[in-house]
C-alpha cells in the first residue's frame, strides 16, 4: 500500500502574489483580449483585401496583362483571396454574440462553460490567424510576382 506524502509549504511572499494577482488579471482579461483579437483580424483582413483588389484592378483592361495567361499568378490572387475570406470568418466567429448556459447557483458548471468559450473563441482565432497568414503569403508572392514580371 503507497502512503500519502504531505510536504511543508511556506506562505506565499509579495512575489508570489504579484504572480497571482497577474494571473488573475490575465484569466479576467481573456475573453476581451480575445474579443480585440477577432476584431482585429477582421479589421486587418479588410485593409488587405483593399490592396489584393487593388492589385488585381490595376490598368484599363480586366484582367491586367501580369495575371492574363499566367495560372501561377492567378492561382496566388485566388488564394489570398480564399484564405482571407477564411480569416475573415473566423475573426467574425470569435466576436459573434452566442447564447451560452448560465447556471446561476452552481459554479463548477460555469466554471466549465466559460472555460468552453474560451476555448471555443481561442480555436477560432488559432484558425483565423493561420489562414491570415496563409493569405499573406499569398498576397507577397502574388506582388513579388507581378514585380518579376514587371521587369
Amino acid at each position: 500500500m503507497s502512503e500519502l506524502h504531505v510536504y511543508e509549504s511556506a506562505p506565499p511572499d509579495d512575489a508570489d502574489r504579484r504572480l497571482l494577482a497577474r494571473f488573475d488579471e490575465i484569466e479576467a482579461g481573456q475573453l476581451d483580449l480575445l474579443d480585440a483579437a477577432g476584431k482585429r483580424i477582421v479589421e486587418l483582413v479588410t485593409g488587405l483585401l483593399g490592396v489584393l483588389l487593388a492589385v488585381l484592378a490595376l490598368g484599363k483592361n480586366f484582367p491586367p496583362p501580369y495575371l492574363a495567361g499566367k495560372p501561377p499568378a492567378q492561382i496566388l490572387a485566388i488564394g489570398a483571396l480564399a484564405f482571407y475570406l477564411l480569416a475573415m470568418l473566423g475573426g467574425m466567429w470569435v466576436v459573434q454574440p452566442r447564447t451560452y448556459k448560465r447556471y446561476a447557483h452552481n459554479l463548477d458548471l460555469m466554471r466549465e462553460e466559460l472555460a468552453k468559450i474560451i476555448a471555443d473563441k481561442a480555436r477560432a482565432l488559432r484558425w483565423a490567424g493561420g489562414f491570415f497568414f496563409a493569405g499573406s503569403v499569398c498576397l507577397a508572392a502574388l506582388l513579388a510576382a507581378v514585380i518579376l514580371a514587371a521587369s
